[in-house]
């Protein structure tokens, strides 16, 4: 075998040799592609188990508000009937006072 020929099959050798280690090479990218697109998908069905879970949580918290926020709004219109109330019968009241006094003055002026 001639010096050149040793040469080619040293090159042959070594091409073989890269071919087979960039066909492993590309073999394990693809393998972490689809580690990664596995791991993509479970965080993908985590989030969204977790969006439903707020938004439960939040219809949830928002009932219990509206709940909340009804019976307080009952008690303020109890309270304002009742403050309505006191205001008349206070005006009445006064009014009642008003007209006695003004009757003992005439009373005592005749």
């Amino acid at each position: 075998m001639t010096e050149q020929e040793q040469i080619n099959v040293n090159l042959d050798n070594r091409l073989t040799s890269l071919e087979t280690k960039f066909e492993m090479f590309m073999d394990e990218m693809k393998q972490q592609r689809e580690d990664i697109r596995r791991i993509q998908e479970r965080q993908d069905a985590a989030q969204a188990k977790h969006d439903a879970d707020m938004k439960e949580m939040n219809q949830r918290f928002y009932a219990k508000f509206d709940a909340m926020d009804a019976k307080i709004d009952s008690k303020f219109d109890k309270l304002s009937d009742q403050l309505h109330t006191m205001t008349i019968a206070a005006v009445v009241g006064f009014g009642a006072i008003t007209v006695a006094v003004v009757g003992l003055v005439v009373s005592m002026l005749k």
